[in-house]
């Protein structure tokens, strides 16, 4: 019996937008927030075959399209440990 299955390589459309923001005019605190979204088009392959012989053997080959669109959302915080 051998089974192997895979993912086909595709490429990926992003597109994205943010802000940086600092709490106050000389504060080091600085806040991020972001939204990206992705959209990612690729193919997946599994091909089974089990027996022996020929008479007595099964194979299955399926090819199915795979979509995966996520949103990505990022927060984040920071200081700034040295001054310009």
């Amino acid at each position: 019996m051998r089974l192997s299955h895979g993912l086909d390589e595709s490429w990926v459309i992003p597109g994205g937008v943010g802000i940086n923001v600092a709490f106050g005019r000389d504060s080091r605190w600085l806040f991020n927030a972001a939204i990206w979204y992705l959209d990612i088009d690729t193919e997946a392959e599994t091909h089974f075959r089990s027996g022996v012989d020929v008479r007595s053997s099964i194979h299955l080959d399926i090819d199915v399209d795979v979509d995966i669109d996520p949103f990505v959302f990022s927060l984040g915080g920071w200081i700034a440990l040295l001054r310009p």
